[in-house]
């Protein structure tokens, strides 16, 4: 008779910590700092404390300290924090949290909500980045002395919900940083032609959306510099028309507002690129 082979299914789910520097003392006999967005694998709970395991080694910690993924609202809990931190514009902890959520939680109702905050962490964190404190989503505009985002999560939720009421606004970040990466224009006729149909295939696709006037504005706004570096008056009466169009669908608002002023300048011939 063979030998009898018993199997035991140890049940460990994991989590992530939700704040900063969570010392620990390990079985190395060593300190380690955990930090916000480690992601831990749980291997057991015992009151408020839990058993951890982070980089091949075993920690006993505060439970409160982390967010079990595997808890009833462990998803909501994650997501509320994330979004806890952006508002309180902890921009590398929101960053790190929603990357988690992200990762883990791709098919929840809130993904495409963590992409777009995802992004807009990031950007907040492109602005401060000095050169020795960057991150591998950033790239250096020697034009703008300063760090820009690659835009990845907003790609991410422009490929994977493109029906999302999240994506017109993860578009239009997109396009903002699209022209950062580009600059200086060095009066390029065909870059900022390729820019302004962008934006007013933007303003085509989203028309009820609320960045919808924010698009006519800056393809208005490009067709002014296209006419100031090309003197061609079809560039002047390209952005005559989209104000017009702005001051017919939105009267009485900030943006009409913006629009009279800048026809009046433009018949005025005031100029806003060639100065």
């Amino acid at each position: 008779m063979p030998p009898l082979v018993f199997c035991f299914l140890v049940a460990v789910s994991h989590g992530v910590v939700i704040t900063d520097n969570v010392w620990v003392y390990g079985e190395d006999h060593a300190m380690h700092a955990l930090q916000t967005g480690d992601v831990v694998t749980i291997t057991s709970h015992a009151e408020n404390m839990v058993h951890i395991e982070y980089g091949n080694a075993r920690y006993r910690v505060l439970s409160d300290i982390l967010i079990d993924f595997d808890s009833e609202v462990g998803l909501e809990k994650l997501f509320v924090f994330a979004r806890g931190y952006f508002d309180e514009r902890e921009f590398r902890k929101a960053a790190r949290l929603f990357d988690v959520f992200t990762t883990h939680f791709d098919t929840s109702v809130y993904y495409a909500e963590a992409l777009y905050y995802s992004g807009l962490a990031y950007e907040e964190i492109a602005r401060t980045c000095s050169l020795t404190d960057t991150l591998p989503e950033m790239a250096y505009s020697e034009y703008l002395r300063q760090w820009v985002y690659s835009g990845m999560a907003y790609a991410t939720l422009i490929e994977r919900l493109p029906e999302n009421p999240f994506t017109p606004r993860a578009q239009y970040r997109l396009l903002h940083i699209q022209r950062m990466t580009r600059l200086p224009w060095q009066d390029s006729v065909a870059v900022i032609e390729t820019e302004r149909s962008q934006w007013l295939e933007f303003a085509a696709r989203y028309r009820h959306t609320d960045e919808y006037v924010m698009a006519l504005l800056e393809a208005a706004y490009l067709s002014r510099v296209l006419f100031e570096i090309t003197g061609n008056t079809d560039h002047r009466n390209a952005a005559i028309d989209s104000y017009r169009r702005i001051l017919s669908e939105f009267p009485e608002t900030v943006a009409a507002a913006q629009a009279r002023l800048y026809i009046f300048e433009i018949e005025n011939g005031e100029n806003i690129y060639k100065y």
